[in-house]
């Protein structure tokens, strides 16, 4: 996915290649729906497949063109050589289909669940959700879950003035008893934006209006919720 925002540039210098490109398949890099949509919104017209896969496990889990064409980001399970169970919400992969080097029981380290929802693909059995990295993609504190894919979309939304990459800190300490949450945000502004504190405060701002630690409650009030 992040190369394929960084082509973009590239295949708009090729007017005949971006007017025949018809779809996109896409891999080795969890995509959130936020930056799914982003993506339609760089290649409007284009079908975007998204694939789990990996250099260790390579292509586990796929999508046909119902689940690529639907808002949620889900997968069917590849169960041509291999077989995936989860342990502690925890992906694990079994590859038969290398036989000189089987993968038995490898853990990938990433968060998932099985849906049980049919796709109108016929193809049988539940789907598999992404959810993120194990102890690296969602903390607790003060009683609240901070995911990756709750920051990315406020990210996508203030695209004008910083880059897609973040790196986010989010500490709990106590004062009387009582659970205090701080967040910590490193960006990286756009080529041409200075940074300057009307451009922190504009970025401070949009964080607190669109960030939500809840469908009801902001990060603001988060943090007074101890």
């Amino acid at each position: 996915p992040t190369l394929a925002i960084i082509l973009k540039k590239y295949i708009e210098q090729q007017p005949a290649l971006l007017k025949n490109l018809k779809y996109l398949r896409l891999g080795g890099e969890t995509i959130s729906l936020a930056k799914k949509e982003y993506l339609k919104s760089l290649y409007p017209g284009v079908t975007i497949f998204t694939a789990y896969s990996s250099s260790e496990v390579g292509w586990a889990a796929f999508q046909c063109i119902h689940l690529a064409n639907q808002d949620e980001v889900l997968y069917h399970p590849n169960t041509t050589g291999f077989h995936l169970e989860i342990v502690d919400d925890e992906l694990v992969v079994t590859d038969f289909s290398n036989l000189g080097t089987p993968l038995i029981r490898y853990r990938t380290g990433d968060r998932v669940e099985f849906v049980d929802q049919e796709c109108a693909c016929g193809i049988p059995g539940p789907l598999l959700s992404i959810q993120g990295r194990i102890n690296y993609d969602s903390v607790r504190a003060g009683g609240f879950e901070f995911r990756r894919d709750m920051i990315e979309p406020v990210i996508l939304k203030l695209q004008y003035l910083v880059s897609h990459d973040f790196e986010a800190h989010v500490y709990e300490t106590y004062v009387d008893e009582k659970p205090t949450i701080r967040m910590v945000l490193h960006l990286a502004l756009r080529e041409g934006i200075a940074d300057s504190a009307e451009t922190r405060n504009h970025i401070n701002q949009g964080f607190h209006q669109f960030f939500k630690c809840s469908p009801t409650m902001s990060f603001k009030q988060a943090q007074g919720a101890g």
